[in-house]
């Protein structure tokens, strides 16, 4: 796998402190790989859901889901545990309504749950991790395929944990084998960042100013106002010319009524 944060890591709890103690850490873990991409046929598969396995997981993507398959046989219970790792930014949340659990039992009937405030602390002393409780499950079983969903509106971890008989060496189909060091990795990895929403380009103008004119509009004003001044300018002179003829008719008329002297 090219990310080791997408993934989801199935892996034998109950009976990894019991091995490791005659093992040793390197040989008593036994995780497996996929990302939440991985189709729900191709998720794991534990051929016996009554032994105790935690799988931890990640959601990459928002809205993305991730799965695991259970196998039970009449008389089972369906034991189920959501978690998170008790660390930022999983811990930082007051709310957890973004992660959501959907049940699908062998005649197709889904089960939803969705996590809300954590139910307490849990501490695994092996694997030296520790994680908030979101959700605790327990029902009679019917005999068949159990599909586990798990779903979240943003990026975040999980562990999921199911079953409840310790038993070393339950087969688990659908997965590539990993080192220890591959769940070192998923705890000290947050989520990634949902990616930021794409800003809108600036306004080209200010609101409230009128847009800018024209080269074509500009010469256009020019020419008005030049046409403006030469109109009043033709106005004015028409004017001197009236004044000028009104005038000299008031001097004629004036020299014709005064008197004339007669030497």
């Amino acid at each position: 796998m090219s990310r080791l944060r997408r993934a989801l890591v199935a892996v034998p709890v109950a009976t990894v402190a019991v091995i490791g103690l005659l093992a040793g850490p390197t040989a008593a873990h036994d995780p497996i790989f996929v990302d939440d991409e991985t189709g729900a046929d191709a998720s794991p598969r534990i051929i016996d859901g009554s032994v105790s396995f935690a799988t931890y997981g990640v959601i990459d993507e928002p809205g993305g889901t991730a799965y695991l398959r259970l196998e039970l046989v009449d008389g089972d219970q369906l034991v189920l545990e959501l978690l998170v790792p008790d660390q930022p930014p999983e811990n930082e949340r007051d709310d957890y309504s973004h992660l959501a659990v959907a049940i699908t039992d062998p005649a197709g009937a889904v089960t939803p749950l969705t996590a809300s405030t954590p139910l307490g602390a849990f501490d695994e002393p092996f694997t030296q991790t520790s994680y908030l409780r979101l959700i605790e499950h327990v029902e009679p079983a019917a005999a068949g395929t159990y599909l586990i969903a798990v779903s979240s509106e943003i990026p975040s971890r999980f562990t999921l944990a199911t079953g409840r008989t310790e038993q070393f060496g339950t087969p688990v189909e659908s997965y590539d084998r990993q080192p220890l060091s591959t769940l070192d990795a998923w705890y000290a990895t947050p989520p990634p960042t949902a990616p930021a929403p794409v800003e809108s380009p600036p306004p080209t103008g200010t609101e409230g100013t009128a847009p800018a004119t024209t080269a074509g509009e500009r010469q256009e004003q020019a020419a008005a106002s030049s046409d403006s001044s030469s109109s009043g300018g033709g106005l004015l002179v028409a004017g001197g010319v009236v004044l000028a003829l009104t005038a000299g008719a008031l001097v004629v008329m004036r020299r014709r009524r005064t008197p004339q002297r007669v030497d």
